[in-house]
């Protein structure tokens, strides 16, 4: 019977239909989180039930592991990363959110459906959507540079059900694109 609900869990395709929370106890945390970060989103979705998040959250290395796997866009790894936000602190939070802030660059769509699914806050949105790599944090060109680039991508999704999270989202991201060119002003003067 094991062997049948791993078979079940690991290799469903998509994201249609949600695991019952009976088939995800039958599996250790450790291989249902294994399962979910090489692409098995009926484990990504057991680690994602209420039951299971604060042991979903292993180690900084688990973590990292997936904020890796979010930069292919797949949503069932990101509503994994969005469920956990309120277990992370420190680098491990800066992470996911930096992870989650490049989905909005790169596939946009997909991050403002994990987004919308997740019933994130607005402030928790902004702080995502903000987040820029590393690389940028001391060149304020770069930045307004990406923080176009991502405004643009996000502009460009037309699904209706979107509209009112990606208006919202975009509009805060042009309020730190203003902000960003106040600032490269005031170093100029």
């Amino acid at each position: 019977m094991r062997r049948q609900l791993l078979v079940a869990i690991f290799l469903l395709p998509g994201c249609t239909v949600a695991p019952q929370p009976e088939d995800c106890r039958v599996h250790p945390t450790s291989e249902l989180w294994a399962a979910c970060l090489s692409q098995s989103c009926a484990a990504c979705q057991c680690l994602s039930t209420p039951g299971e998040i604060d042991a979903a959250r292993r180690t900084s290395s688990d973590v990292a592991s997936l904020t890796a796997t979010l930069e292919g866009g797949r949503e069932c790894q990101a509503d994994l990363a969005v469920s956990l936000l309120p277990t992370l602190s420190g680098g491990d939070l800066e992470d996911v959110m930096r992870a989650l802030g490049m989905m909005a660059s790169h596939f946009p769509e997909s991050f403002l459906r994990v987004v919308d699914r997740g019933r994130l806050d607005q402030p928790r949105i902004r702080r995502i959507v903000r987040m820029l790599p590393l690389s940028v944090v001391d060149n304020d060109a770069a930045r307004l540079n990406l923080v176009e680039e991502r405004a643009s991508a996000l502009s460009g999704v037309e699904d209706p059900s979107l509209i009112q999270v990606r208006d919202t989202t975009v509009r805060d991201l042009n309020e730190y694109e203003q902000e960003l060119r106040r600032r490269i002003d005031a170093k100029e003067e």
